[in-house]
């Protein structure tokens, strides 16, 4: 307690000069009306500025949460959107009633944590792995269409070779005439990609919408991938020379959707079959 007395009988200037200050500014608020009013919207004007920042500040932290949620609903609308389209063939009224073909894709969201663009191979790294299913193989999306396909897993996280990967192929097709042909990047341009195979009969244009074919296990047919940049056949060539100007920015990838084909094992079964019987003919 005698500590006490001596603490505020050393700052006994500075607690007088405090008390003074307040009764002083409280006798000339109380005594003018406009002082009162200025200095009510005063201080209202700082608490508005300290709510909004508060609040902008808790709406930027809650954005990433918002964002996980958003691309987790997409992942599932995704994946009922392909059943259905699974469900119907062409656009006739023939249906297939198999459950097994038509839940065959399943979506897991996950996010970019990782991403090169500037290297011939280019790989992206994201922040799901084994422990969520995901397996070497698997076509990886987004909003906008193809990024890649899954390198290696580990438990928590997934490497995937870009579509910006000089050994990736993407089995594809001008949507406008069926034509299969192959994606390729070419390892310059991150925005531009090679069409390859389109015989020279075929005649693409500029602007046609390249889609991913369905051929392989790997992605739905369908998902697209690019416009048609630029169209050159040379008269010693047996293939169009096709520029193609991909629909997604690499630089800018965020969240993306790793498919999981359930019937893939099947189909890469029954074809490896085919392929050794041929084999040993």
């Amino acid at each position: 307690m005698g500590r006490l007395f001596l603490l505020l009988f050393k700052y006994r200037a500075m607690l007088v000069f405090v008390l003074l200050e307040i009764l002083s500014s409280w006798m000339i608020l109380s005594s003018d009306l406009s002082v009162s009013a200025s200095a009510f919207n005063s201080s209202n004007q700082i608490v508005a500025k300290i709510i909004l920042f508060s609040n902008a500040t808790q709406n930027y932290f809650g954005l990433t949460t918002l964002n996980q949620e958003l691309a987790h609903e997409n992942a599932k609308l995704r994946q009922e959107l392909t059943s259905l389209q699974q469900s119907v063939i062409n656009t006739s009224n023939l249906k297939v009633d198999d459950t097994e073909i038509i839940s065959q894709y399943e979506y897991q969201d996950a996010k970019v944590i990782n991403n090169t663009t500037q290297w011939l191979n280019n790989y992206i790294t994201i922040d799901k792995g084994s422990s969520n299913g995901l397996a070497p193989d698997m076509g990886v999306i987004n909003q906008h269409g193809v990024v890649g396909k899954i390198h290696s897993v580990s438990k928590h996280y997934a490497v995937l070779v870009s579509l910006l990967h000089n050994n990736v192929l993407v089995s594809s097709k001008i949507k406008r005439t069926g034509t299969i042909g192959t994606i390729n990047w070419g390892g310059s341009d991150p925005q531009i990609a090679d069409l390859k195979y389109i015989p020279r009969h075929i005649s693409p244009s500029i602007g046609d919408t390249i889609v991913t074919s369905g051929y392989n296990a790997v992605f739905p047919e369908d998902i697209p991938i690019g416009i048609i940049e630029a169209v050159e056949l040379k008269e010693d060539k047996n293939f169009n020379d096709i520029k193609v100007k991909l629909e997604n920015d690499f630089t800018k990838l965020s969240f993306v959707y790793v498919i999981k084909n359930k019937l893939k094992i099947e189909k890469d079964s029954i074809e490896f079959e085919n392929f050794i019987l041929d084999t040993n003919e």
